[in-house]
């Protein structure tokens, strides 16, 4: 969300793709124009296709090993047989997905945003693997659903 909020200003000034976006979906409402340029911006931030330099922003890379490490920690302090529970956000969900899965960064993106609020995941995780086994299963009627 953050490197949207500080990209999309200066991107709207120079990317042609994104300015094509941007008045594409200029008559639809602002949601629908925003999802759009967020994945956009974050597929660019997953390619390593933006300048961090000079920011606070965490590079794609160093956000998926964070994730790594923290999935290893819990890894390795589970004792044999045990369940947890893990409540975070979309971009963390579907990192792990990505890890469960190993796919590409665009699939993993392609995942962030059709992640449900307050859905359930759920992964297998032993010391020697981790696997997906339910993803984004949501508890609350159809018309309650949101995303993002």
């Amino acid at each position: 969300m953050e490197v949207t909020q500080y990209f999309a200003p200066k991107l709207l000034q120079s990317d042609p793709k994104l300015i094509d976006l941007y008045k594409n979906y200029e008559n639809d409402n602002q949601e629908k124009k925003f999802f759009k340029m967020f994945q956009y911006i974050a597929l660019k931030w997953a390619n390593s296709e933006l300048d961090l330099t000079n920011t606070d922003l965490e590079s794609y890379t160093n956000f998926r090993s964070r994730v790594k490490k923290s999935l290893n920690i819990i890894q390795n302090s589970l004792p044999e047989s045990s369940n947890i529970l893990v409540v975070t956000s979309g971009g963390v969900i579907s990192a792990l997905y990505g890890e469960a899965t190993q796919c590409s960064p665009q699939d993993i993106q392609k995942q962030n945003f059709a992640i449900k609020n307050a859905s359930i995941s759920e992964f297998s995780c032993t010391t020697e693997r981790f696997t997906l086994k339910k993803f984004n299963v949501s508890l609350l009627s159809k018309e309650l659903e949101t995303y993002i």
